[in-house]
C-alpha cells in the first residue's frame, strides 16, 4: 500500500499508526537542533553557502538566518498540524501542505544522519542497522513515496 495516492488535485496521506508515531515525534527531533550549535544537526541542516568563503556564508546568515528560521517552524507546524487532524490514518495535502512536509522529512533525516556520523561513513555495509539508521531508511522511504506522487501530480496538472 502506498502511503500517498492524487485524489483530483490534492494528495491523500495513509499512514499506519506506528508511521504516524514516528512522523508525530519529528517536531520534537528537530525543535532544539537550532539552540545548540554544537550540535552535530544544525551544523548540517545550516551548513555554510558559501564554505570556501566564510565572510560570504556570515553575511548570507545575517540577511537570511531570521527568514529561513520561520519557513522552517512553519513548515514544522504544517506537519504537526496534519498529523493531528489525521483521523483514520488520513489526511488530505494541498501543494503547499505536500512541499511542507517534504521539507520537514528532508530536515530530520539529514538531523539524524548528522548526529549519528552517518555523513562520515555511511550506512553500514554489512547490513547490521540500528534503530536509529532504520528510522533514517523509513524517512527516506516516507520522503521519496511523498516526492514521487507530487511529481506525478504536477505531471497530471500540465
Amino acid at each position: 500500500m502506498s502511503r500517498f495516492r492524487i485524489e483530483e488535485s490534492r494528495i491523500v496521506v495513509e499512514l499506519d499508526p506506528t508511521e504516524l508515531e514516528i512522523m508525530s515525534r519529528l517536531a520534537m527531533l528537530l525543535a532544539g537542533q537550532a539552540a545548540d550549535r554544537n550540535d552535530p544537526a544544525a551544523a548540517a541542516v545550516d551548513a555554510p553557502l558559501y564554505p570556501k568563503d566564510p565572510a560570504a556564508s556570515r553575511e548570507f546568515e545575517r540577511f537570511a538566518a531570521r527568514e529561513r528560521d520561520q519557513a522552517r517552524a512553519s513548515d514544522r507546524e504544517r506537519f504537526a498540524k496534519g498529523l493531528a487532524e489525521m483521523k483514520s490514518s488520513t489526511i488530505t495535502l494541498g501543494e503547499a501542505d505536500a512541499a511542507a512536509w517534504a521539507r520537514v522529512l528532508a530536515e530530520a533525516r539529514v538531523s539524524l544522519a548528522a548526529r549519528h556520523g552517518l555523513f562520515d561513513r555511511g550506512l553500514p555495509e554489512d547490513g547490521s542497522i540500528t534503530a536509529d539508521t532504520a528510522l533514517i531508511v523509513l524517512l527516506g522511504h516516507v520522503q521519496s513515496d511523498l516526492v514521487a506522487v507530487m511529481l506525478e501530480r504536477m505531471k497530471e496538472a500540465d
